[in-house]
């Protein structure tokens, strides 16, 4: 099983809201590349600091060329429907 790993480090100021990427852009992205996504969201080993990574997706996916082929495909629109309500991106 292979997977392609995006992750959306913590940065002072940026906004991710984690909602709306689990109701909305998930299903998405599951829907255009045929596919499953395991999500985690960030969590800090010390209380009271920000987590390295708001949140880090793992997409299943049959090898890096057919990725690369979906991604080429349906990767603009993809990013376009992150980007409208968003300030992180990976």
């Amino acid at each position: 099983m292979q997977f392609a790993t995006v992750t959306y480090p913590s940065k002072d100021g940026a906004k991710f809201d984690f909602d709306y990427y689990m109701k909305t852009h998930i299903p998405l992205v599951c829907g255009l590349l045929g596919t499953s996504i395991e999500v985690c969201k960030g969590t800090s080993a010390t209380p009271g600091d920000p987590p390295a990574f708001v949140c880090v997706a793992r997409i299943k996916i049959s090898g890096p060329e057919e990725f690369a082929l979906a991604m080429a495909k349906h990767g603009a629109q993809i990013i376009r429907t992150f980007r409208t309500t968003r300030t992180l991106l990976p």
